[in-house]
């Protein structure tokens, strides 16, 4: 995955090999893509090979997306950075992590989405948005509340993120 300069310009350096380019600039309001060929008759990714010398013309034209938004703080109030956040529909997905300031902005194609958060740090469990929650925070993946977005953002999609409890353990293997 490409990440473009503020011109649009982008360098990745590979080994030989074959791959696929995928573009993303969610912080612009940019939906998530892969390059395809002009020649491609069914919009999938195009594989890029590269043998022996730099590949040039790997060029994608990105569609503005609309955006699920909001606000990730803890249980004190204060805002959570580096939060996950993912907004998932039946045919498209994309995730971002939080700003400092807890705020993230998701770009998303029209359709109905569920939205979740993880923190990899372990101190918060990982739930999804439930609009009846205290916190609109639930850990139960059945009561995720479904958003349709049709025409125009959703904002405001704010969740309160409560401390863990701790399961600890060690993993040995047969030995």
């Amino acid at each position: 995955r490409s990440r473009p300069h503020l011109d649009g310009t982008y360098t990745l350096a590979v080994l030989p090999g074959t791959y696929t380019i995928g573009f993303d600039n969610q912080m612009a309001g940019y939906i998530g893509q892969c390059y395809v060929s002009v020649t491609s008759s069914d919009n999938s990714c195009t594989p890029v090979t590269v043998t022996t010398s730099d590949i040039s013309g790997i060029d994608a034209t990105m569609q503005l997306g609309l955006r699920i938004a909001g606000k990730v703080t803890g249980p004190d109030g204060k805002p959570l950075g580096n939060i996950n956040v993912s907004a998932n529909s039946a045919g498209y997905g994309t995730g971002y992590s939080t700003n400092a300031d807890g705020t993230y902005a998701l770009a998303v194609l029209p359709g109905t989405y569920t939205v979740n958060i993880i923190d990899n740090s372990g101190t918060y469990p990982n739930g999804c948005y439930d609009a009846d929650a205290p916190g609109h925070f639930a850990t139960d993946q059945n009561a995720c509340t479904s958003m349709l977005v049709t025409t125009s953002d959703v904002t405001g999609i704010d969740f309160v993120m409560q401390l863990g409890l701790q399961i600890t353990g060690t993993v040995t293997g047969p030995d």
